[in-house]
């Protein structure tokens, strides 16, 4: 009898005691609780309670609990609950039959201030924000010199937070130096958080026109220095001696975070002027320079008329035939013939090149496009894919120098039957911009004197794939076929 009662007290001792441990022993008010448990019964309704310490095992004295769906050892998540002593405890079967506890405590969650930017310019408006403040409308926050105690005398800027708990509070700029900002509750100097930041040295931000007199409505390109850094600084174009109100405004951009280099903006009617860059959305001026805009009284230059002949800037660059004159133009008095050369009826190999001379006072190119049948073809013959009287697949374009290096910019008809959207493609030494052209196809119809004018603002081109670049001179026009006329330069 004895020794069978030895047995099972023996095997009682084998067997293990459920426990349950939490993953920290201090939690912050509202963090979920992560308890530990081994050797649960594995019961679907094995539960487990967070009770304030020393409280008996009451349902009314639960402030969190969850079943543990059959867990026999493994991790349960609680939800959080506000600061004090707590034990965590485990039972079996839906009872209240206590099996293991473990004693944790919750801290109020901690308060914290952070600026909204780590650096800013002297006397910049500053931005806080704070998470879990007391919410006393005597709460504060101040400004102080890294280091100084917290007596008021070291005070440079401050506000009460007018009980906000969670949010933003702005301060009055600084000067430049090193400071940290401070959270005090119940008008006290009792620290309850901080965080650095630094105001900049003194900079003098500039702002320069690329040239002191621009012509009507040619876009206006702005040297920027020493500016914030923000997305939301701005340049404004106003009339010499206007206040910086927005209604004054007549063309503006956002840098986009440019702290040093150049940006275009639109071109603007005749008048004296002034650039002028503002910080992050604001009227506040920093820097302004005054530039006039005159009418253009500059005639177009035309490059290419064919009327008693071609010019003789015209160079073959590609292909096996030199550019010729033709009877039919837009005028009738003549038109260029470029034509194509077509390998395996699909790749057309020939190029032409027009110098126009870098001009630099003019960025808009007019040329007329005629379909006169398939005379711009090569001997080869006609192509069975396009119909009689059509003007196959081509492109024109120009060569321009700009404040980015050189651009080749193309308009496509290929691009427009195929639904190609713009495109940009970085060679190394030059960049070609390629774009939609405004024709497909020009179609005669039988009438071998239809012709189309083409206009093509070249800097607003540039502007729809690089919006920082300016253009700076058009110094060839190019082409890969079709007849061609009036190939002309104009200012607006």
């Amino acid at each position: 009898m004895l020794k069978y009662l030895f047995s099972l007290l023996l095997f009682a001792s084998l067997i293990q005691a459920a426990t349950i441990t939490t993953q920290q022993n201090n939690y912050n008010a509202g963090q979920a609780i992560v308890v530990t448990v081994s050797a649960m019964n594995g019961a679907n309704n094995d539960w487990i309670g967070i009770y304030p310490a020393g409280s008996n095992n009451d349902w009314g004295n639960v402030v969190s609990w969850k079943y543990t769906l059959g867990v026999v050892n493994g991790n349960i998540t609680l939800n959080g609950v506000s600061a004090g002593n707590y034990e965590a405890r485990a039972f079996f079967n839906n009872s209240f039959n206590l099996e293991a506890s473990t004693s944790f405590s919750v801290g109020a969650a901690s308060t914290s201030i952070t600026t909204q930017q780590t650096t800013y310019n002297p006397n910049e408006t500053i931005t806080v924000t704070l998470s879990n403040s007391n919410g006393a409308n005597n709460d504060w926050v101040g400004i102080y010199p890294a280091g100084a105690s917290n007596d008021w005398g070291n005070v440079l800027s401050w506000k009460f937070t007018n009980g906000i708990t969670n949010g933003n509070l702005s301060l009055n700029g600084v000067p430049s130096g090193n400071y940290e900002a401070r959270v005090f509750f119940n008008n006290s100097f009792h620290l309850e958080a901080s965080t650095d930041f630094s105001v900049l040295a003194v900079v003098n931000t500039t702002i320069e026109t690329s040239k002191a007199s621009y012509t009507a409505n040619e876009s206006i390109t702005v040297a920027l220095s020493n500016m914030s850094g923000a997305s939301n600084d701005w340049v404004g174009i106003y009339p010499v001696g206007s206040s910086n109100a927005w209604g004054n405004v007549v063309s503006w951009k956002y840098t986009a975070g440019i702290v040093n280099g150049n940006l275009t903006l639109n071109g603007i009617p005749a008048g004296n002027y002034e650039a002028r860059a503002f910080f992050r959305n604001s009227y506040n001026v920093e820097a302004t320079d005054t530039f006039s805009v005159v009418a253009d009284n500059l005639p177009p230059t035309v490059y290419e008329d064919a009327e008693n002949g071609i010019s003789g800037d015209w160079v073959t660059t590609a292909g096996n035939y030199s550019a010729i004159h033709v009877n039919s133009g837009f005028d009738s008095s003549g038109a260029v013939q470029l034509k194509t050369e077509w390998i395996n009826d699909t790749r057309n190999i020939s190029e032409y090149q027009l110098n126009l001379h870098n001009n630099t006072s003019q960025q808009i190119l007019e040329v007329d496009v005629g379909g006169v049948g398939n005379a711009g073809e090569s001997p080869a013959g006609i192509h069975s894919h396009w119909a009689p009287g059509t003007m196959p697949h081509y492109k024109i374009g120009v060569i321009a120098t700009t404040t980015l290096g050189y651009r080749l910019i193309m308009w496509s008809s290929f691009y427009t039957h195929s639904n190609i959207p713009a495109t940009k493609r970085d060679y190394g030494s030059w960049v070609s911009l390629t774009f939609p052209s405004p024709w497909e196809q020009v179609r005669w119809n039988g009438n071998k004197n239809l012709w189309e004018r083409h206009r093509f603002d070249v800097q607003a081109y540039i502007h729809q794939l690089e919006p920082n670049n300016t253009l700076i001179s058009i110094d060839k026009f190019i082409a890969t076929g079709g007849n061609l006329d009036n190939i002309t330069l104009k200012s607006n």
